[in-house]
């Protein structure tokens, strides 16, 4: 799979997470949160301008099954972020938007259908033979 994310930030110090999301317990601080993360990027700002991020991250196949979020994080001082996220798998529009477990369903499906309609005829035509 692929994470997709497009962040603006006005301020120092934000950090774009991914964790686990049995790691996400209420109480749990931001820097225990960035130690457990798998994937920590800084947002750094080089001036004092808005900054825009475009970053994908490809997702492991270790972590099929797995239920992961995508945090930003700015321990000890208030977010100041606007974020546009988007899970997906690569691909055509046949797998995009499928979770790993369920990638090529889509196809299987269709292709027993085209068998059951192809073998439809045959199979009238044998009930029909049978009848007589």
């Amino acid at each position: 799979g692929r994470i997709h994310s497009q962040t603006i930030v006005s301020t120092p110090g934000h950090k774009f997470l991914v964790v686990n999301a049995t790691d996400l317990v209420p109480g749990a601080s931001c820097d225990s949160l960035v130690k457990v993360a798998k994937v920590v990027e800084p947002l750094v700002e080089r001036s004092t301008e808005v900054i825009a991020y475009d970053l994908t991250l490809n997702v492991e196949p270790s972590l099929n099954g797995q239920q992961v979020a995508a945090v930003i994080a700015r321990c000890g001082q208030e977010i100041s972020a606007e974020y546009i996220i988007e899970f997906d798998n690569p691909g055509s529009w046949w797998v995009k938007h499928f979770s790993c477990g369920d990638l090529g369903l889509l196809q299987k499906w269709l292709s027993l259908s085209l068998l059951v309609v192809g073998l439809l005829p045959i199979g009238l035509y044998s009930w029909k033979t049978l009848e007589r």
